[in-house]
This record gives C-alpha cells, sequence and structure tokens, in this order.
C-alpha cells in the first residue's frame, strides 16, 4: 500500500468518525428531549390522577357541585371548614 492510498484512506476514515460522532451527539440531544418530554407526560398523569382521586373524596351538593371543603394534599379526606 503507497503512503498516498494510506493518507487518503485515515483521511476517509476520519471524516466518518467525525460524521458518526455528530450524528451520535444529536441523537443524543434528541433523547435528551424525548426524556424532558416523558417526565412532563408523568408529571401531567400523575397529577390527573391525584385531581380524579380527590374529586372522588368531594361530596356532591344539591346543586350538582361539590360541596366546600377543601382536600388536603398530605392526607386523605377534605379539611372541614375550608371554602
Amino acid at each position: 500500500m503507497s503512503m498516498q492510498t494510506l493518507k487518503k484512506s485515515m483521511r476517509e476514515k476520519s471524516k466518518a468518525l467525525k460524521d458518526l460522532s455528530k450524528q451520535v451527539k444529536g441523537k443524543s440531544d434528541e433523547n435528551r428531549e424525548l426524556d424532558r418530554k416523558l417526565r412532563e407526560l408523568q408529571v401531567s398523569v400523575a397529577e390527573r390522577a391525584q385531581i380524579e382521586r380527590l374529586a372522588g373524596q368531594c361530596t356532591p351538593t344539591r346543586e350538582g357541585g361539590s360541596s366546600n371543603l377543601a382536600l388536603s394534599p398530605t392526607r386523605r379526606g377534605p379539611i372541614r371548614g375550608q371554602p
């Protein structure tokens, strides 16, 4: 193998390595963004489940709404006397 062929081969491999490195960085950035979106969705689902669980603890009034009991996020059940 001649020296020119060897240098050309090294340049091609170096270029391929740089391209692969750029692709890996791009995929890492995409994965980070997808992870962030997934965390947001997990929080949304957890919040919705909490709201639904707490809403099931409200007592309905005759008007169709719920009573004026506030729900405690730290205890199960309403806090009496809260507007």
